[in-house]
């Protein structure tokens, strides 16, 4: 860090072009841990151009998946495939309102209902709250296989071979999702390089070491942030992560109430520490001073 410093306040260097630098050091890194974690996948899928706007989208179309596998979960050992092709909602209704008194029997319309019903039960003898249940969980799930059904289109954009529709598997199919939420305010950058099929495991290492070679940096931004909070000031710009925070502005700072201690110092005793630990900034500029 020492070097960095040296370098940013050589008379010779262009500080703002360091400070991008930097800056596109620790973006790369974070995208070099994205790539390193993609989810199994084909390259078209991280390719669609669908996932700059399509995000919210697809995850809903997945939600969907989810709830119609857990429906057929549910009904399986209750119902058979059949009821899946038949609207039971109005027999649904006429059973729960007639509920289990003697008198349901005299009525042709809960005979019927109930008539039809029994018809796809995998135990016509279960209880009536055993019945409605099942029917609940039937409706739900033909309500998101519907929705599946709509977004067929949707679901091939987004995820290609992966995509079988109803019969999709809803896991996968999250995990891409998870994965493409994660890039938000990154850009279209990690999934184009997902794209290429790249060495993972090579690029979760190269990330490692960045990180390990960026963290003392990143470490004394943070304690200065901290010792900053209370003065009222955007040190960090308008972003107070080490990552993505105005690392001029932080400089301009650091370097005037790091003059304003000296000043005060020389007249002073002790310095006054209102702003925090100006020892550190002092070390700071002596540090980045020693070129100049």
């Amino acid at each position: 860090m020492g070097d960095a410093c040296l370098e940013l306040h050589s008379n010779k260097a262009n500080k703002r072009a360091v400070l991008d630098e930097l800056r596109r050091t620790w973006e790369l890194a974070r995208i070099a841990e994205r790539v390193a974690n993609a989810p199994d996948a084909d390259a078209q899928v991280f390719a669609a151009s669908l996932w700059d706007s399509g995000v919210e989208r697809a995850g809903d179309l997945v939600e969907n998946i989810a709830t119609f596998e857990t429906a057929r979960a549910d009904t399986k050992d209750g119902l058979l495939d059949s009821a899946w092709d038949v609207d039971l909602s109005s027999e649904r209704a006429v059973l729960a309102s007639h509920g289990e008194g003697i008198l349901r029997y005299l009525s042709g319309e809960w005979r019927r209902a109930n008539r039809l019903v029994r018809s796809f039960l995998a135990r016509p003898d279960q209880s009536l709250g055993e019945t409605l249940a099942l029917l609940d969980a039937l409706a739900t799930g033909q309500a998101a296989r519907r929705r599946i059904e709509e977004g067929e289109e949707l679901g091939r954009a987004a995820f290609h071979d992966h995509w079988r529709g109803e019969r999709s598997s809803s896991a996968p199919l999250a995990a891409i999702v998870d994965w493409m939420r994660s890039l938000r305010g990154m850009g279209s950058e990690p999934r184009m390089i997902a794209s290429r099929s790249p060495d993972r495991q090579r690029i979760a290492v190269l990330a490692e070491t960045v990180e390990a070679q960026t963290a003392p940096m990143a470490d004394l931004l943070e304690q200065l942030r901290i010792a900053l909070a209370d003065r009222g000031e955007p040190a960090f710009g308008t972003d107070e992560h080490p990552e993505t925070a105005d690392l001029g502005c932080l400089l301009e700072v650091v370097t005037r109430v790091n003059s304003a201690e000296r000043n005060s110092s020389a007249i002073m005793t002790p310095a006054p520490d209102s702003a925090g630990d100006l020892s550190r900034w002092s070390t700071i500029e002596e540090t980045c001073s020693r070129r100049t």
